[in-house]
């Protein structure tokens, strides 16, 4: 959720009561729940796939807007449906600038943008392709790219690039997977670069990719413009965007009856998952994460949360009547889908499951190393160099007195820089329980440089075998992951609730 007036600014480090902290701390908590949506995503089991009674009646919109619906069909950059990458040298130049968005239905906001646009622009490429990308940053701080999912060398994965203003840097790798992946900041404090605007979404297109009617990625997020009246109130304005517009600015997606559409969803959220509804649809999810699923499933819900992606088909259904896919929050996220006609065939799915490729068949009673997820207040006392003589209390019970305080989101109880990295080799597959103990919240944790196969949930096998590179672990419950690294270096993993890995939620996975 972004925090920004319609001009940047930086948000101070506040001193206020233990009093005030701990109400606004309880309040975050509840209030970065994802609205009515569950904390785990429905992949796990098959409860997602209920049946759907719904009929086209005309737009199902939940939102209660008074704005119109668009009626125009026009993704722009987001519709991949005509690109064919060929495998080759791929040269590609992005300038980081801070340039004027508007997201429709009347709200403008100066953002950070990859080419001065929200999102940047979909990178397409095909496996096998030799990528250089020289990254001009001509903003007033420093900066780097985290290509999110991308199986890279660690020297190009982004956390340890410091990309000073007016200077350039020039990424290289090689595409060794296919899917839907995302490319953002990961210059700290991360979600102050990530909420301005710097991510996008990041393609590589299959054989089978070509043969949809309709490819299209939709990008999700949440925004909160702040702006200060003349009266020195502040004025809230929070609202949900798919590809940079909210509201009536959504291009609708029109389809005949027959016609089969690929939907690339990527959660570039920095607070909220978002649980997606089609009324009248199923969809058939076939890849998480950008990793296809050997057994793909359907569901009447997507519910993903920051930093996952979701590839899901989505079959026309009718020959007239309007629909909308929303999130529920009332916030613009509204999609308008539109029937007009029918094809003389179905389009069959071009999809080709893979085979299983378990790294386990189960989880272990006894992992290699066990992660405990939690929060707490940073306290301390101001020493005359300005410095913060620091304590913590965890669950958030504080000690007494005027002091200034911060939340920290740990792991086993330390605060990043502080906590202990895990070590390992590289090519042996190594098992990881994560619990959730945190009062608050599930957070969502990724792991860089990887795809992990996910063996449990609170010790329940999932209905599928799942390869990701995100997982959510909700409130009060732990999640089995099983890993490999054939890439040395030293790999974040980290919540993707920004403030919360910003906030200390985050180590280090040292293959060696």
């Amino acid at each position: 959720m972004r925090h920004f007036q319609p001009s940047h600014r930086l948000r101070p480090l506040l001193t206020i009561s233990v009093a005030t902290v701990l109400l606004l701390a309880l309040l975050s908590g509840c209030s970065r729940q994802p609205d009515g949506a569950e904390t785990r995503f429905n992949a796990s089991s098959d409860a997602g796939a209920a049946e759907n009674n719904s009929t086209p009646s005309g737009s199902n919109d939940q939102e209660q807007s008074a704005l119109p619906a668009s009626t125009a069909d026009d993704f722009g950059v987001f519709e991949l449906t005509s690109i064919r990458p060929q495998p080759g040298n791929k040269p590609i130049t992005l300038t980081i600038q801070q340039a004027r968005h508007n997201f429709g239905d009347g709200r403008e906001a100066d953002i950070w943008g990859y080419n001065g646009q929200v999102p940047g622009p979909p990178l397409v490429f095909a496996e096998g392709d030799r990528v250089t990308v020289d990254v001009n940053n001509q903003l007033d701080v420093g900066t780097n790219i985290h290509w999110h999912g991308l199986k890279v060398p660690i020297r190009q994965d982004g956390p340890g690039i410091d990309m000073q203003p007016g200077n350039r840097h020039e990424y290289e790798f090689t595409i060794r997977q296919t899917g839907t992946y995302w490319y953002h900041s990961h210059y700290r404090p991360v979600e102050e670069q990530v909420e301005q605007g710097l991510y996008a979404p990041l393609v590589i297109k299959t054989a089978a990719d070509l043969k949809y009617d309709r490819d299209i990625v939709l990008v999700l997020d949440d925004w909160m413009l702040e702006e200060r009246q003349a009266s020195g109130k502040m004025k809230i304005d929070e609202f949900d965007t798919i590809n940079g517009k909210t509201g009536s600015a959504i291009p609708a997606l029109t389809l005949k009856e027959g016609e089969l559409v690929k939907l690339r969803f990527v959660n570039a959220s920095t607070v909220n998952s978002q649980k997606l509804n089609l009324p009248g649809h199923t969809f058939r999810v076939t890849h998480l994460d950008g990793a296809a699923l050997a057994e793909p499933f359907e569901s009447d819900t997507i519910l993903i949360s920051p930093g996952e992606r979701v590839d899901a088909e989505l079959l026309g259904s009718y020959s007239a009547g309007s629909f909308e896919l929303t999130n529920g929050r009332g916030r613009g996220m509204r999609l308008p889908i539109i029937y007009n006609g029918q094809r003389n065939e179905v389009t069959a799915s071009p999809f080709l499951a893979p085979a299983p490729r378990p790294l386990l068949t189960e989880a272990p009673q006894s992992p290699d190393f066990t992660v405990r997820l939690n929060s707490g207040m940073m306290s301390g006392n101001l020493e005359s160099d300005g410095k913060m003589n620091q304590g913590m209390t965890n669950g958030g019970a504080m000690r007494g007195g005027m002091m200034n305080h911060r939340m920290s989101w740990l792991i086993n109880g330390q605060a990043f820089p502080d906590t202990e990295p895990l070590r390992i080799e590289t090519g042996r597959t190594y098992t990881m329980r994560i619990y959730n103990d945190d009062h608050h919240m599930a957070h969502p944790m990724h792991l860089h440089g990887t795809h992990f196969q996910v063996l449990s949930f609170n010790g329940e096998a999932p209905a599928r075998e799942l390869f990701k590179d995100t997982v959510n672990v909700p409130l009060a419950e732990y999640v089995d992951i099983a890993f490999r690294f054939d890439e040395a270096g030293e790999w974040m993993f980290h919540c993707h609730i920004l403030n919360h890995e910003d906030g200390g939620m985050m180590t280090s996975v040292i293959a060696e």
